[in-house]
């Protein structure tokens, strides 16, 4: 099913996005960066590209509907830093299990008229996370903003809408916890004796 948001709604979101942004740039709210070694950068960048080129080519190729949420949940969710990928992929499933959960609950108690402007409240919120750096929350409030402006407001395509983003996040969050893991491993010295030392950065 396709359902397109109405225009104005957009620009309605549009128009409370842009001062939050402004904001922000001029505050300098942004996450602290998390350096990491050239080397362990380059890796980190080539195993995004290629994940997220297989990735949307495979939703391209099997014609999945919103593909792109998966390539934007592994894009999103793999790290270069260890011990980073894990709980982002954990935080980013939550989230979107609790933000699928509020979408179905505000079609079933409120007008679409309602639940339209409280989906651009939910864009609002979800960038105030996301400046805190806090993954769970952001999604939270992300995916009932994105699925229902995406469904507008219909019942039964907000439904449709939030299975298929938890599949796609899911599946997202598995293949980036996945490469995490194979990178280290792979990037792992031997230390004496037989085993793995344990370097900072996975």
């Amino acid at each position: 099913m396709h359902v397109l948001p109405p225009r104005p709604a957009l620009k309605a979101a549009a128009i409370a996005l842009a001062p939050v942004i402004v904001i922000a740039a001029v505050l300098g709210l942004q996450a602290p960066p998390t350096p990491a070694e050239p080397r362990i950068a380059l890796r980190h960048a080539v195993a995004t590209a290629v994940s997220c080129g297989v990735a949307l080519g495979i939703a391209l190729a099997f014609q999945i509907d919103h593909g792109y949420w998966l390539v934007v949940t592994l894009a999103l969710v793999l790290r270069p830093v260890r011990h980073e990928t894990v709980p982002t992929a954990r935080a980013r499933v939550t989230g979107t299990v609790v933000g699928v959960v509020i979408s179905v609950a505000l079609v079933i108690v409120m007008p679409t008229a309602a639940v339209l402007m409280l989906a651009m409240a939910c864009v609002l919120l979800s960038i105030a996370w996301g400046i805190a750096a806090d993954v769970r929350g952001s999604t939270i409030f992300a995916t009932p903003a994105i699925i229902l402006m995406a469904s507008s407001g219909a019942a039964g395509a907000v439904v449709e809408f939030g299975l298929l983003r938890l599949v796609l996040t899911v599946i997202g969050a598995l293949v980036a916890a996945l490469l995490a893991a194979l990178l280290y491993r792979a990037d792992a010295p031997a230390a004496p004796g037989g085993g793995e030392s344990s370097p900072v950065e996975s």
